[in-house]
């Protein structure tokens, strides 16, 4: 089944092949699954829903949960130690 075929039946009160799996995944995570810097996603909230869902194809899901947050622009600060 695909992903589509798999939420129909589950939706329709059917058996799917198995439990569609559509999980919340932060942008931290999907940044380092997709090697983006996460600077460059926290400030480009495009960039930040292109790669929820370059992750969620990479890992196999069915779908994924996206959020939309404003444009922020963040300082880097060097710490030392």
């Amino acid at each position: 089944m695909n992903s589509i075929q798999r939420f129909n039946t589950a939706i329709s009160g059917g058996i799917p092949d198995r439990v569609p799996v559509v999980p919340k995944i932060w942008v931290d995570l999907t940044a380092s699954l997709t090697g983006t810097p996460l600077c460059d996603v926290i400030q480009d909230p495009y960039k930040a829903l292109h790669i929820m869902v370059e992750a969620g194809i990479d890992l196999g899901l069915d779908a994924v949960r996206q959020f939309h947050f404003s444009h922020r622009k963040i300082k880097i600060k060097e710490i030392t130690v």
